[in-house]
């Protein structure tokens, strides 16, 4: 027996049991792989050893030799390849420069004598006899590999200002320095260089030193644990909050696990839009808890969206989206509202009993009044009641109170890892004062309603192997002794290979959500307040159509005589001027996109004016530039602002007064415009209305465009609201200035154009006439028959459809027999059947070619301002002059015969 074989099975003991240390801590990252490998290879090359220096039959020892020297070969490259990995350092030349040298150095040793000439027996065991390459290649394969990563860890160890990271490479190196010294002195210089033969070998034992080191820096300074980019694609996957990054064409370029989830998608796909998942989308708006609803798996589900701009090396590649499933929170907030009705009729059922014992203690009080220590008892119980009561509304009111989000990760065993801004915030721990502590020391929740402490969540999330979702109501312990109202959830962190590397828990302060009921029963009663007002519009508008396109058809009938012809004239004029009446209403219903057109607001301005000041004791004054450009706006939309600006300068000025109404236009590329009101450069027009009322305060000044804002007994405050949010639909700007005793003026600046419109707009009736075959659909009777005799006396033949089954089986009879229709009118909205959106897809799966007019009589329907987008060539607003239809048809016919 050769007992110096024990040397190698010590170095093989400590490399085992660091290398299962390591293992068993389940840090499975490309660095930890790596130096597995490396500590599995060294554990070999010691194995090795350990057999060669037992007794052996000489005809095993050459073989031996071999195999060891090229498991030492591969140890070397090892270490270099875990130096690469913990460095992060991208593989370069270098590292495949040295890959092929051990490979031809491996093949080398194998087929032929050069390194390896034979074997040496000694007392303590057996050496190998060098070969003629013997020097060269352990300075290639052992020397230069080790001094490159030694220089690689000591030139990263110069350039680390943490801490605990250069600890972590002072280990690293002076471990690995040791062994190579002993090694190389041990094995390489003395028996080959001096020949000192005949000694014992201590060059693999003190690989002794750097499997100590380096347990040492596992133990000490967290070497080799989970890396903070792990845990940010970890996070970034896991959270409970959908993640949509958009680039600047709006195309998805990723989205987490839980916004897919969100959106029902189970795999993204190419080219995929964010308005493909949000239709009224709009990209340039900056959201902030946005809330709307949308669709998934066939349910209404309510979210809330945030927005970003992406920042990265001073450009903006893209925004960021957050978006939040808040149905539950809308379930919860409703229930809570319930809830606290119930508080309430309790609260007043303890008043009704606290009245009663205070009837109670002073029929007692007088009942003892000769014994003054009866009295003093009884007044103690009733302060005591009233402090109770007290002590109940104070909680109560913790209840509702606001509070923050935060996000918390730990490792597999409890301990702190990261903590964001919000969490050290809530928790009221720094991220340094934190690292390294266990998390019930951070995070400490009790249960709200009994006092007691709540289980740990980490170890929920461990327990269960997957995503743990609290909707209770915790509260939240801060380190001064700050409590919070939260819900709490949590998810495992895994590697690629669906291990547990750690938890994330993410909390969300709900103090302030309870705030927002009141706002939100509003909200609701103004939406319920809009329906109704959309649907008397929609239906004003059909009965408002007959009557114009009837009045039209008169005036054709009755051209010769003139008295009549001028009644019917300025009866058509009132009814088309009731229908700023339902724009009104239609924009206060809805608040949709505007239906835009190009048109001269020279006269509209006046007009508009004029009609919403009747009646009252103001007076206009008009300064109009006579060359005002032209706008491309929704006519109904800006006659409601200036309707709405009008209405203010009535109040403002009670007592009468002039009211100046100036309109011109403006340049902002070369005046300094810009600079004031924050616009984009272009044309623009100005209009500028100015009373002569009280002004507003500066403090009043600053909230007058906010929604409910108001200074009226009887106002809603959504007036100048509405006014805002219109102008900014048509990308332009709406600013006002005020002095207090003197007056306030408001100025509107639309994008403009220097199209010329007069020759277009006094078009003449009887050019629009002309041929074809025309299909009207509608479900108003009357409207049928009055745009089939208006369309007849034009030229056109015509064929009615009441909904869109009988327009489809019309087209496609005509199709079959040869006679096609050239256009057709849908009705957009039929009750109970097929309307114009589903009728135009029908149509267009049969004749891809067809010709389709959408009509109807709500204006503000996204189809209308978006119609090339739904298969539409054209659109009409109910209800139109008949010179609007003639026209409209006119330019969808020429087209098909270019």
């Amino acid at each position: 027996m050769n007992y110096y074989t024990f040397i190698p099975l010590c170095t093989l003991i400590i490399n085992i049991f660091t290398w299962t240390y390591i293992y068993t801590q389940k840090r499975y990252t490309a660095v930890n792989r790596a130096y597995l490998a490396f500590a599995a290879f060294s554990a070999l090359w010691v194995f090795d050893l350990f057999v060669l220096w037992s007794p052996v039959p000489d005809n095993f020892l050459m073989p031996l030799e071999k195999i060891t020297t090229v498991t030492g070969f591969i140890v070397v490259f090892s270490f270099v390849n875990f130096t690469y990995e913990f460095l992060e350092k991208k593989k370069d030349f270098i590292y495949y420069f040295l890959s092929a040298i051990v490979i031809g150095s491996t093949i080398m040793n194998i087929v032929t004598n050069y390194y390896v000439y034979g074997y040496v027996k000694y007392h303590w065991g057996v050496s190998l006899q060098p070969g003629k390459f013997f020097i060269p290649t352990v300075l290639s394969i052992y020397v230069a590999p080790m001094l490159f990563s030694l220089f690689l860890l000591y030139k990263r160890k110069r350039s680390v200002n943490e801490k605990n990271k250069r600890n972590q490479l002072t280990f690293l190196i002076q471990g690995t320095s040791l062994f190579f010294i002993i090694s190389i002195t041990s094995d390489v210089i003395l028996p080959h260089i001096f020949h000192f033969e005949d000694i014992v070998r201590i060059g693999i034992p003190a690989g002794i030193f750097q499997s100590l080191f380096t347990f040492f820096a596992v133990r000490k300074y967290n070497f080799l644990s989970i890396s903070f980019e792990e845990i940010c694609n970890y996070l970034f996957e896991n959270l409970k909050d959908g993640i949509v990054i958009v680039d600047n064409n709006e195309n998805i370029v990723q989205m987490n696990n839980y916004a897919k989830k969100i959106f029902n998608l189970e795999n993204l796909k190419t080219n995929l839009k964010i308005s493909d998942l949000l239709t009224d989308y709009c990209f340039q708006n900056c959201y902030k808890d946005y809330e709307r609803f949308i669709i998934s798996k066939n349910e209404k589900r309510v979210i809330s969206m945030s927005q970003a701009n992406i920042r990265q090396y001073n450009t903006d590649p893209g925004k960021i989206l957050i978006i939040r499933d808040i149905t539950e929170n809308k379930k919860a907030q409703i229930e809570l509202y319930e809830n606290k009705e119930k508080l309430e009729k309790l609260a007043n059922e303890l008043a009704e009993t606290n009245a009663s014992l205070e009837q109670k203690v002073r029929e007692r009080t007088l009942s003892l009044q000769s014994s003054n220590e009866q009295l003093q008892r009884e007044i103690h119980e009733r302060e005591w009641a009233e402090a109770a009561l007290a002590a109940e509304k104070e909680r109560l009111s913790i209840t509702l109170r606001s509070i923050g989000d935060g996000v918390i990760t730990t490792d597999i065993a409890g301990t702190i890892v990261l903590l964001n801004p919000a969490a050290e915030h809530l928790t009221g721990w720094e991220q340094e004062q934190a690292l390294g502590r266990p998390l019930h020391d951070i995070f400490s929740i009790i249960d709200e309603k009994t006092g007691e402490p709540c289980s740990n969540l980490a170890e929920e999330v461990l327990q269960d192997d997957g995503l743990v979702d609290h909707i209770r109501y915790s509260i939240l312990r801060a380190k001064d002794g700050t409590e919070r109202i939260i819900t709490e959830n949590g998810a495992p962190i895994l590697n690629k290979d669906g291990r547990v590397l750690g938890v994330v828990l993410v909390f969300r302060d709900m103090t302030e959500k309870r705030k927002l009921e009141e706002e939100l029963i509003r909200a609701d009663k103004l939406e319920s307040m809009g329906l109704l007002a959309g649907g008397i519009a929609h239906d004003f508008n059909n009965v408002l159509t007959a009557i114009i396109g009837n009045l039209a058809l008169a005036k054709m009938s009755l051209h010769e005589e003139q008295d009549v012809l001028q009644i019917l004239d300025e009866a058509e004029k009132a009814s088309l001027r009731a229908t700023n009446l339902t724009q009104q209403l239609l924009t206060f219903s809805k608040g949709g996109l505007p239906v835009k057109k190009l048109c001269s607001v020279k006269n509209l301005i006046k007009e508009w004016v004029e009609f919403s000041s009747r009646g009252s004791n103001i007076r206009p004054v008009f300064s109009i530039q006579d060359d005002l450009w032209s706008v491309n706006i929704d006519e109904g939309q800006i006659n409601q602002v200036i309707n709405n600006l009008i209405i203010n300068a009535c109040q403002a000025m009670e007592q009468g007064g002039l009211l100046e109404v100036h309109a011109k236009n403006m340049d902002n590329t070369e005046a300094n415009t810009e600079q004031i009101l924050h616009m984009e450069k272009g044309k623009y027009i100005e209009i500028a209305v100015k009373d002569q009322g009280l002004g507003i305060t500066e403090e009043h000044l600053q909230k007058i465009f906010d929604p409910y804002f108001t200074t009226k007994e009887k106002g809603s405050g959504l007036g100048l609201f509405t006014a805002y949010a219109i102008i900014k639909k048509h990308h332009g700007y709406l600013r006002v200035d005020s002095e207090v005793g003197i007056g306030t003026t408001f100025y509107i600046y639309l994008p403009a154009t220097e199209v010329d419109l007069s020759a277009s707009q006094d078009r003449p009736a009887s050019a629009l006439v002309g041929t074809g075959k025309i299909l009207v659909m509608d479900d108003e009777e009357m409207i049928r028959e009055m745009t089939r005799a208006l369309l007849e006396r034009f030229g056109y033949e015509v064929a009615l459809a009441k909904d869109g089954i009988q327009a489809l089986d019309l087209y496609q009879q005509a199709s079959h027999a040869g006679r096609p229709f050239d256009a057709i009118l849908l009705d957009l909205t039929i009750p109970g059947s097929m309307g114009g959106k589903e009728t135009v897809r029908a149509l267009h799966e049969f004749d891809p070619a067809a010709k389709a007019i959408v009509v109807s009589g709500y204006s503000n329907d996204p189809i209308l301002a978006e119609y090339h987008h739904y298969g539409f060539c054209g659109y009409l607003v109910k209800p139109y002059p008949s010179q609007e239809l003639l026209r409209v048809l006119s330019n969808i016919l020429q087209s098909n015969e270019s």
